[in-house]
């Protein structure tokens, strides 16, 4: 199955969904009748940030078959946790039905490198909804080794900094945030971050470090506000259908249970974000 082009209609399209032109864009995909599978992966998506998760799992039931239709293996790990996702809230047992036939259907491919990431993910759907899902873990932090407080950390890694290091620029902070996970005692770790959050350039990765570290410290009450803040800052569309920020959702399964309607519809209405520190 070959790659499919996105036509310049459903291009345009996507570009007002990023913008929140709903209006303007729900009409320019009224009128588009292909390519069929790219159409209904937009829908789920918007489908589930307005948490209709109804409407998300009969669209992902549309296109998950037809996957490699898209150049980005991004597009299996956010396809699948969002149907996951919604089946953990509705239908699990149906979307668990559609998973094993989806699961035969697609040990009949001959492409063993598609198969295999396509059944890997399969079965991880299957466990998950099995299993009932995942409760939020909070415990104390549990680090070996001794913490080094910001002004040791300064001292230790000036020489890798580009510039002079300091905890008192958001350029400094973002530098010994990207290396003190784990390495910073967390109380200062936390406190960088909380006061540099709104700094554009952290990266993904940093603040995925940080809500894993307020998870584990059993401050699960910060963890939206900082999930916003990573789509806000750093979150970037993967494929030209990408239109929400589904990706929120690869990010641990430990962290379903903390995402709600108003952190959804927050994402979905709010105008004017900084893609990737980006106007």
């Amino acid at each position: 199955m070959a790659i499919v082009s996105i036509p310049r209609n459903m291009s345009k399209a996507c570009k007002l969904y990023l913008e929140r032109n709903y209006g303007e864009a729900d009409r320019i995909m009224e009128k588009i009748s292909a390519p069929v599978h790219q159409k209904a992966a937009i829908e789920a998506q918007l489908a589930l940030f307005r948490w209709d998760f109804d409407g998300a799992i009969e669209k992902c039931m549309g296109f998950l078959p037809y996957l490699n239709e898209w150049y980005s293996l991004n597009m299996l790990d956010a396809s699948f946790a969002m149907i996951t996702f919604c089946g953990s809230y509705t239908r699990g047992e149906e979307v668990k039905r559609y998973m094993e036939e989806l699961k035969a259907r697609v040990e009949t491919e001959e492409d063993d490198r598609y198969k295999g990431f396509m059944l890997g993910r399969i079965n991880a759907s299957i466990s998950y909804l099995t299993s009932g899902g995942e409760t939020v873990k909070e415990s104390p932090a549990s680090q070996t080794g001794e913490l080094l407080s910001a002004c040791e950390a300064i001292e230790k890694w000036k020489k890798y900094s580009p510039g002079e290091l300091t905890a008192d620029t958001a350029e400094g902070a973002a530098f010994l945030l990207s290396r003190g996970d784990g390495k910073i005692r967390t109380d200062e770790y936390l406190e960088l971050y909380e006061r540099y959050s709104d700094y554009p350039l952290l990266t993904e990765h940093t603040r995925a470090d940080v809500i894993k570290t307020y998870l584990r410290v059993g401050k699960s009450e910060k963890i939206p506000g900082a999930v916003y803040d990573m789509y806000k800052y750093t979150w970037l569309p993967v494929e030209k259908t990408t239109v929400m920020p589904v990706s929120i959702l690869t990010y641990g399964t430990e962290l379903w249970p903390l995402y709600t309607k108003e952190l959804f519809e927050k994402i979905y209405n709010n105008a004017g974000v900084n893609f990737g520190g980006q106007k």
